[in-house]
């Protein structure tokens, strides 16, 4: 149940500006490209007529929104569509530059397989997309427009999910703290708060509660100055998680009833399941199991409409 919990929270894959942005003003549609892809998780519909009126100027626009659609399809578990995104970015540009839209292909497959509970597979693209990203970063004579410092996050942040999944807490670390680089060059201060409260919770997995506690608080302090309703919503969530691993318990309750409530009311359905699991999660470790049930059968309809097949079937087992 932890491990859904974690799972749920880092299950959105955004896609922003990348590492050339200040020099190239035609990628300011990163921002609202990251917007609609978030919009995706909860109104997959809606996300996707929206990116069809995003204006693209150049190649690597176009790329950007064909990434930011595969990605709002691959988190909604719909597999035909994702995989025709995934093959036209995998095609898209002409050499040099070709492996700019292979790691944005892999990308989009690594956020489908885990969306499908498949994180063996959701591991191996995820890898492929960084090693792509890491030809485009270094190569000579690259456009610096195409390395995308946000691709390389949700490659690296996938990656830290699987390692995690299969209790490789080291190498967890080590692909949270990538994935923390990499959106710190970019200058991405919701990456970096959502890295910083990922960080928190393998420390406190790992019971070092002074580190938990410090990189909880610069998650909350990044997250303050953004105004940013759905980040709040997610770190406070992550705080039960935290609470929980450190053995405080009335803290963990307190945070998730908070997150629960904040959820519903901004209607982030996704991040309302999320507080359902862990308010089950809570009723198991107070023997109370038909509230937990309970608890657990109200988040299932949501992981059933956004076809979450690896986070439906967990529930379905823990119920």
């Amino acid at each position: 149940m932890k491990r859904l919990r974690a799972a749920l929270i880092t299950a959105s894959f955004a896609l922003g500006a990348s590492a050339g942005a200040q020099a190239r003003p035609e990628l300011d549609i990163g921002p609202t490209l990251d917007r609609l892809v978030r919009l995706g998780e909860d109104k997959p519909a809606l996300a996707l007529k929206g990116l069809l009126s995003v204006p693209v100027d150049s190649a690597n626009q176009q790329r950007l929104r064909l990434l930011a659609r595969g990605l709002v399809l691959a988190s909604n578990g719909l597999d035909h569509d994702s995989r025709l995104v995934a093959d036209e970015l995998r095609l898209q540009d002409p050499a040099p530059h070709s492996a700019a839209g292979r790691a944005a292909g892999e990308l989009v497959l690594a956020t489908l397989s885990d969306t499908q509970g498949r994180p063996d597979l959701a591991e191996i693209h995820a890898r492929a997309a960084i090693e792509a990203s890491d030809a485009v970063c270094a190569g000579t004579g690259v456009h610096p427009a195409d390395c995308d410092l946000r691709l390389r996050w949700a490659a690296a942040t996938l990656r830290q999910r699987a390692a995690s999944g299969r209790g490789a807490a080291i190498e967890a670390r080590q692909h949270a703290q990538m994935a923390y680089d990499a959106a710190q060059r970019a200058d991405d201060r919701y990456r970096l708060a959502r890295s910083e409260a990922t960080l928190a919770m393998l420390a406190a997995r790992a019971g070092d509660a002074a580190t938990a506690t410090e990189r909880r608080a610069a998650a909350h302090t990044l997250a303050r100055g953004l105004g940013d309703a759905e980040l709040t919503v997610r770190l406070t969530l992550f705080d039960a998680i935290v609470a929980a691993a450190l053995g405080q318990e009335a803290t963990a309750r307190r945070a998730t009833e908070t997150g629960l409530a904040a959820a519903r009311s901004a209607g982030f359905t996704r991040l309302e399941a999320i507080g359902w699991v862990n308010r089950s999660d809570h009723e198991l470790r107070a023997g109370r199991p038909a509230a937990a049930l309970d608890a657990a059968l109200r988040a299932l309809p949501v992981m059933r409409r956004h076809r979450d097949t690896r986070n439906e079937r967990t529930l379905l087992h823990n119920a």
